[in-house]
């Protein structure tokens, strides 16, 4: 066996057990809360709506790996069942590393090696495109919360100049995708002719609004389970302040510079505050979103740290050649901060 296949496998043992006991560590670290908490008596148990929780995760997950088989369509076209293992795979590596960065380390190792770093440029649109929804469902909140009088006069300005400006230059992009390669132009160093740069050149408007329409969709259904999870936890709450206190918690999350080793716990209190806006009862609106984290990334982790470990896949760089040979290190630093999931 060569000494790259030695590698390979033992980098990939690592990412798996790595994965797998950071997950258990924070199951045990939720039940424990719980615990402590004794909010056992504040469960309202529905076989129903888990079941109806758990098949959300699989359509959450599934139509994600719709979205990325789209994004990478132009640069390689593979399966969706592919498509689904790169995307659980992501799950489990970007659990380990800040921001979730190392997710597009796990999909791009579905690719083949001399794709993967033009992978980079696809998981990086298709981040600020999934971005732009929290951001279009933060706006919308934002303009729901404002006549009830909830925030202070202060607050209601900055945010709402905040997202509004975010919100028009988000618009200015998804409108004039080639706009970016221009941006990314400006930085010293990077090629006109870059391969990979013209990836953005190559996507219509059209082909970008499926992506984002996807996107909302997908926002919707995790939306949803986390309302589920508010009615199994007993919040006393509207089911349209639900949504609006769930798209602010989104919205300040995705601008938030958290690390992923610490996110369980910060959603945990930014629900405790956009929630305390409409119910005394925020410690169910903490327990949703820990829940949620549970079932929307832990539990596929799980899997996907299973494909890291158990299927064959190359983690081999691609040639020195690479049509991304161009694009300075701090570049690829910049396109990874857009990583971020629900």
């Amino acid at each position: 066996m060569s000494n790259k296949k030695i590698l390979s496998r033992i980098i990939k043992s690592t990412l798996t057990l790595a994965a797998y006991g950071f997950v258990v560590y924070k199951l045990a670290d939720y039940y424990a809360s719980w615990q402590s908490r004794g909010l056992q008596e504040s469960v309202e148990w529905n076989t129903g709506w888990f079941l109806l929780l758990v098949a959300l995760m699989g359509l959450n997950w599934m139509l994600e790996a719709v979205r990325w088989k789209k994004l990478i369509s132009s640069i390689q076209d593979i399966s969706l069942s592919r498509s689904l293992k790169a995307v659980l795979s992501g799950i489990a590596i970007g659990l380990l590393t800040p921001r979730r960065i190392g997710d597009v380390g796990g999909r791009c190792m579905m690719m083949s090696p001399e794709n993967r770093y033009r992978g980079l440029m696809a998981f990086s649109l298709g981040s600020i495109l999934q971005s732009g929804v929290t951001l279009f469902f933060g706006i919308l909140s934002l303009l729901m919360i404002l006549p009830g009088g909830k925030l202070i006069p202060g607050q209601m300005i900055t945010l709402l100049v905040l997202a509004t400006s975010l919100g028009i230059l988000f618009f200015l992009f998804i409108t004039n995708p080639s706009s970016i390669k221009s941006l990314l132009l400006k930085i010293p160093g990077l090629d006109p002719g870059n391969k990979t740069l013209n990836y953005l050149e190559r996507q219509h408007v059209s082909h970008l609004m499926a992506i984002y329409g996807i996107g909302i969709v997908r926002y919707m259904v995790f939306a949803t389970q986390f309302v589920l999870l508010l009615k199994i936890f007993g919040t006393q709450i509207s089911v349209v302040d639900a949504y609006i206190a769930i798209g602010l918690m989104y919205f300040l999350i995705a601008f938030l510079p958290v690390s992923s080793l610490a996110e369980l716990g910060i959603r945990g209190s930014i629900a405790a505050f956009t929630f305390s806006f409409f119910t005394t009862h925020t410690e169910g609106a903490i327990l949703a979103a820990s829940g949620l984290w549970i079932i929307n990334l832990a539990l596929p982790a799980l899997a996907g740290a299973w494909i890291i470990g158990f299927t064959k896949n190359t983690l081999e760089l691609p040639a020195f050649r690479s049509p991304f040979q161009t694009l300075p290190r701090k570049s690829l630093a910049l396109l990874s901060r857009y990583s971020k999931r629900s």
